[in-house]
């Protein structure tokens, strides 16, 4: 009889064991962010394409290198807040909280860059100066977060996005530096 106990038992396990298998799932990774935007980004441009019978407007970015780049000489708020127009328009909510976590960091930081210039003289060149005093932060940013951005938007291709112009924020960027300039000047006239 145990012996009869013993072999039923090994046919019912090898049965279980048989069918979990047929049943069961291949485990798949962690989707990571850039992985999800992306495909995202190209499931959308590929349902846009198929419903229309043309192709899909590629998103609209700014370049995070480039963004990045011109935050060494108009502070890393600059970069931070064009890297956080970009999360918007990628629709990625993970990058969106990074880049927004970075730009109140990026705030923070060039307002205590500009206090720290203008303990010794505000001058016309004081925006630049707290810029080039945060260019250690500013490189720390994009090793952290800037260059997540530009990985998963050179992995979407030229058909999926193309670059905006950076006329408009690099205007604003100069007025917004402009700016202590234009304070000297207005206390020097009175």
């Amino acid at each position: 009889m145990p012996l009869l106990g013993t072999a039923f038992r090994a046919a019912r396990t090898s049965a279980l064991r048989t069918s979990l298998h047929s049943q069961a799932v291949e485990p798949q990774a962690a989707p990571s962010p850039l992985g999800d935007a992306c495909s995202r980004a190209e499931s959308s441009a590929d349902r846009n394409a198929e419903s229309s019978g043309t192709l899909a407007e590629p998103l609209a970015l700014w370049h995070p290198l480039v963004a990045a780049l011109l935050s060494l000489v108009f502070t890393p708020v600059f970069g931070a807040l064009l890297h956080g127009l970009n999360a918007l328009e990628l629709g990625e909510r993970h990058l969106r909280r990074v880049a927004w976590m970075w730009l109140a960091l990026a705030l923070a930081f060039t307002a205590s860059g500009l206090y720290l210039v203008a303990l010794d003289r505000w001058h016309a060149g004081s925006g630049f100066s707290a810029s080039a005093l945060l260019s250690g932060y500013t490189m720390v940013w994009y090793a952290f977060a800037g260059r997540q951005q530009s990985r998963l938007i050179g992995r979407l291709g030229s058909k999926l996005w193309r670059p905006r112009s950076f006329v408009l924020p690099l205007a604003l960027a100069l007025l917004c530096m402009a700016v202590p300039g234009l304070l000297v000047w207005w206390q020097g006239r009175g």
